[in-house]
């Protein structure tokens, strides 16, 4: 349910999500920004409408692979048993293209 809620949203508004989202931790915890930043940068940006409709496919796309499943836990420590940022861009990359690589990790749905 919060998963098509998300994806439903426009891009605009998953952008100043995101924002709200980076400002809420980076009060949390300051001393990460600075590796974060250039994630987060973007959502201070006036962004065009191409950046933008990648902003909600990525978006989408982590949604339909998962991501919720490993950043939806109420337990801080087990939302830090992932690399999100390895997850994702093996996730999201094409199946033939994680084959020749040799990334068969199993495949979660959301």
């Amino acid at each position: 349910m919060i998963a098509a809620y998300i994806a439903a949203r426009p891009p605009r508004v998953l952008v100043r999500g995101l924002a709200e989202s980076a400002n809420y931790h980076w009060r949390l915890r300051p001393d990460p920004w600075t590796t974060a930043r250039p994630v987060f940068g973007s959502t201070r940006e006036d962004l065009h409408d191409t950046h933008l409709a990648g902003v909600q496919a990525v978006t989408r796309a982590a949604l339909r692979h998962g991501v919720l499943q490993h950043t939806g836990d109420t337990d801080p420590a087990e939302r830090s048993r992932i690399d999100l940022m390895s997850w994702a861009i093996t996730s999201l990359r094409h199946h033939r293209s994680r084959r020749r690589l040799g990334e068969y990790q199993g495949r979660t749905s959301a």
